[in-house]
C-alpha cells in the first residue's frame, strides 16, 4: 500500500495524456516542420494544444510559447525581457521566496550589471504591497514574484501588485511564476495584469520535460535559443510534440470540472492540516481553505531531523517531500522558511506534503480475507464447494478494473489485488458471489517493536473511523510460536491500549463499552480486517450472510458495523 504525497514534485499524467503522448510517439510521430503528411500531422497536435491552453487562459494561441518546462520558461521570462529592455533600466524586483530557477537568473543578471531588489515577506510568506511601491524606481524594468509558493503555499496578491505596479508606470513588465499556481487556480493574465506566466506540464498530471511561457504581444522580449527559427523565431529547436500533446491534453483535463477538483484537494489538505495539528510538536506553516494554495501541506516536527524522518515514511509507502524536489540534490536550510521566520530548531525538521486528484482518503487494500457461509457437508464436499466458490469470485472480479489473484490457504479464501484497482467496485461485485457471508480488506502493519506495534493498532482505528462509535473484539493467536509475547497477552494488551486511548479527553469510550467484550479481532502478522457490511449471496446454512447489523448496546445507543478486525 503506498500514500504518494508529493504531487508538487510531479504528479501520475492522466490516462488521456498517456495514450496521446504514445500516439505521436509511434504513429502521429512526424515532424512538425516537415511539409508531408506526417509533418502536418504533428503540427497540428502543436496547434490543438496551444489553443487548449490559451482556452484555460482566456488569451490567445500566438501567445503561447512551448518550452522544456518551467525552469526554461523562468529564465526566457527574467533573461529575454531584461536584455530587450535594458535601455530603459536595469532594476529588478523580486521576493526572497522564489524557486532556484528564478534566484539563479537573477544572479546572472546582477554579473551582468542588473540590480535586484528583494521583497521580504511575512509570516505566511506575502509580501507587503507598501514595501514593493517603496522599491518601484525610475529605472525599473521587470518585477517577478511567484504565484504560489512552491515550499509553503503561500498565495500572494498577484492581481493587486499588477495593479500597484502598472498604476507607477505601465511599462514595466509583470512576471509570474505559476508553475505550483496553474491548474490549481483559475489564472486570467489579461485580467489580472500578467505580462509573463510561468508553466510546467509535469504539475498538472502532464509529461515530464516540457512546459509553457505565456507572452503578451505587447511584451518586448529576445530569445535564448537560436536556430532552425521555430516558433517564430522565439525558441528555436524541433519541437516535443509528444510533451507538447500531453501537455495540452492535460491542461484540458484539469481544467474540467475544475471547481470540483480544487474542492476535493482542499478538503484533503485540510483533513491532513487537522489531523497534524492535533499532534504534539507538529507546527504547521500552512494556512487552511483558499487562503494557501489547495495542495500544499508544510508541517514542522520538532526533534527529528526532516531527511530521517522522510525515509522513515518512505519505509512504510508513504512519499513526501523534505523541500522542493527539484533541487534536492543540493540540499540546504531553505530561504523559505526562514523568510517566514519558522523556529531556528524547526528548519532542519520541515516536511512538505502535497495532494493531487490521485489522491484519495479510502485505504487502498492489498487484498480480502473471504469469510463463506458454514455448510453442513465436510470433507470432499467441503472441498468442492470452496473450489466452486473460488470459481465464482474470479468470475465476478472480471467486471472490475485491475488484476486480482484468487488463492486458499489454511481453509481461507483470499483475493489479492496485483495492480491498482477501484475499492467500493471490488467489494460490490464480491458481495453478489452466492456464499460469501462476510468481505473482510486487509492491510498489514508490521513493526518488529511490540510497544509501537500494540500503539499502531489503536492508530488504525482511528485512521479508519475517526468520527464513528464501534464495538471491538480482541482474538489474538500467535504466527510464530517462538513469538515471546503469548497470545493471551497479545489480547489483554491491545485491549487496554485501546481502552486507555478512548478514555482519553475526546476519547470515545462508553461506559456500556468498557463492560462488553470488545469486538476486536487479532490474527497473523497481525492482519487488519475491516467489515464492509452484509453479502448479498448468503449460502447453505446461512440464508443471506449472517452479518451482524447494527446493535443496541446497555447504554441504549446503537453502534454498528462495519467493526474492524486486528
Amino acid at each position: 500500500m503506498e500514500a504518494y504525497f508529493d504531487n508538487s514534485a510531479t504528479t501520475r499524467v492522466f490516462d488521456s495524456v498517456r495514450d496521446i503522448v504514445v500516439k505521436t510517439m509511434t504513429e502521429d510521430y512526424g515532424n512538425p516542420s516537415a511539409k508531408h503528411r506526417k509533418g502536418m500531422e504533428a503540427e497540428q497536435y502543436v496547434r490543438q494544444a496551444a489553443a487548449d491552453i490559451a482556452k484555460t487562459l482566456k488569451v490567445r494561441d500566438k501567445e503561447i510559447l512551448f518550452t522544456s518546462g518551467g525552469t526554461e520558461s523562468n529564465n526566457m521570462a527574467l533573461i529575454g525581457t531584461a536584455m530587450a529592455n535594458q535601455r530603459a533600466g536595469k532594476h529588478i524586483i523580486s521576493t526572497r521566496i522564489e524557486h532556484a530557477s528564478v534566484y539563479n537568473p537573477l544572479a546572472y543578471l546582477e554579473q551582468q550589471g542588473f540590480e535586484v531588489t528583494y521583497l521580504s515577506v511575512d509570516s505566511q510568506g506575502h509580501i507587503s504591497l507598501e514595501e514593493l511601491e517603496a522599491a518601484i524606481r525610475p529605472d525599473t524594468i521587470l518585477v517577478s514574484i511567484m504565484y504560489v509558493n512552491n515550499e509553503v503555499g503561500a498565495i500572494e496578491p498577484v492581481e493587486q501588485i499588477a495593479s500597484l505596479i502598472h498604476g507607477k508606470n505601465p511599462a514595466i513588465l509583470f512576471h509570474v511564476d505559476a508553475i505550483q499556481a496553474y491548474g490549481k487556480l483559475t489564472i486570467r493574465p489579461k485580467k489580472q495584469g500578467i505580462d509573463l506566466l510561468s508553466v510546467s506540464a509535469h504539475k498538472i498530471h502532464g509529461p515530464k520535460g516540457v512546459g509553457f511561457l505565456y507572452i503578451d504581444e505587447k511584451v518586448k522580449i529576445r530569445p535564448l535559443l537560436y536556430g532552425g527559427g521555430q516558433q517564430k523565431d522565439m525558441r528555436s529547436g524541433t519541437e516535443n510534440v509528444p510533451g507538447i500533446a500531453g501537455m495540452g491534453r492535460a491542461a484540458r483535463e484539469i481544467y474540467t470540472d475544475h471547481q470540483q477538483k480544487v474542492e476535493y484537494i482542499t478538503g484533503l489538505k485540510d483533513y491532513m492540516t487537522d489531523r497534524m495539528a492535533s499532534l504534539p510538536g507538529v507546527t504547521v506553516n500552512s494556512r487552511k481553505g483558499m487562503e494557501s494554495a489547495p495542495q500544499i501541506v508544510s508541517a514542522s516536527f520538532q526533534g527529528v531531523r526532516s531527511e530521517v524522518l522522510l525515509h522513515a515514511l518512505e519505509d512504510k509507502g508513504i512519499y513526501v517531500s523534505s523541500g522542493s524536489a527539484c533541487s534536492s540534490n543540493h540540499p540546504a536550510i531553505s530561504g523559505t522558511l526562514k523568510a517566514i521566520g519558522v523556529r531556528q530548531e524547526l528548519l532542519d525538521s520541515t516536511l512538505r506534503f502535497s495532494f493531487g486528484v490521485f489522491n484519495t482518503k479510502k485505504m487502498q487494500y492489498q487484498s480480502f480475507l473471504i469469510k463463506y457461509a458454514e455448510i453442513g457437508t465436510k470433507g470432499k464436499n467441503r472441498y468442492m464447494f470452496e473450489d466452486a466458490l473460488i470459481k465464482q469470485i474470479r468470475y465476478a472480479l472480471k467486471s472490475v478494473e485491475g488484476q486480482f489473484d484468487v488463492t486458499k490457504e489454511s481453509g481461507r479464501i483470499y483475493v489479492k489485488a496485483e495492480t491498482d484497482y477501484d475499492y467500493d467496485d471490488a467489494v460490490e461485485a464480491l458481495k453478489r458471489v452466492f456464499g460469501i457471508a462476510d468481505i473482510c480488506p486487509m492491510v498489514q502493519i508490521e513493526d518488529k517493536d511490540y510497544e509501537n506495534l500494540k500503539q499502531h493498532v489503536v492508530e488504525y482505528m482511528d485512521q479508519v473511523y475517526p468520527d464513528k462509535n464501534i464495538t471491538f473484539k480482541v482474538n489474538a493467536r500467535r504466527g510464530d510460536k517462538q513469538y515471546p509475547v503469548t497470545s493471551e497477552q497479545i489480547n489483554r494488551d491491545i485491549h487496554a491500549a485501546a481502552v486507555r486511548r478512548h478514555r482519553q479527553p475526546g476519547g470515545r469510550l462508553h461506559d456500556c463499552q468498557e463492560r462488553r467484550e470488545d469486538r476486536r479481532s487479532v490474527f497473523p502478522c497481525p492482519a487488519l480486517y475491516q467489515r464492509t457490511g452484509k453479502a448479498e449471496g448468503g449460502g447453505p446454512g446461512k440464508p443471506g450472510g449472517q452479518i451482524r447489523g447494527p446493535h443496541q448496546s446497555p447504554c441504549g445507543e446503537f453502534h454498528g458495523h462495519p467493526a474492524l478486525y486486528l
